[in-house]
């Protein structure tokens, strides 16, 4: 009988931790669930930011967007017109230089046939 009652006493214990591990776990599981329902909450709190920078920052970035697009629309006008006077200038340098050349072969070259033709009939002179 004795040993009847050592057993019992054995399985009430045992019964007993088993009981207290089961609460010590159940506050465990409610502990990490309050941990998780915390954490889904800042989530959605942070994804809520995110979406308020967002739409804060979008304007400023439009605005600077649209400047920086306003500065390059001048420079392009500024390169075009550096463009046009540089062709112009080339032109206008060329046909100076066509001039000249021109000016040159007016004067040179009725010397030239003058000595050439001056020459030719001191040939047929001799």
């Amino acid at each position: 009988m004795r040993s009847l009652e050592d057993k019992l006493k054995s399985m009430q214990n045992i019964l007993l931790m088993n009981l207290v591990l089961t609460v010590v776990l159940l506050g465990c599981l409610v502990w990490q669930q309050r941990e998780l329902s915390q954490n889904r909450d800042d989530v959605r709190q942070l994804n809520a930011q995110t979406q308020n920078a967002v739409g804060q920052f979008t304007p400023a970035l439009d605005l600077r967007l649209k400047a920086l697009d306003d500065r390059l629309d001048g420079m392009d006008a500024k390169v075009a017109d550096a463009q046009d006077r540089l062709v112009k200038g080339m032109d206008a340098q060329t046909k100076r230089a066509e001039d000249h050349m021109v000016d040159r072969m007016n004067t040179a070259i009725p010397a030239m046939l003058d000595k050439y033709v001056a020459d030719k009939f001191a040939v047929l002179k001799h």
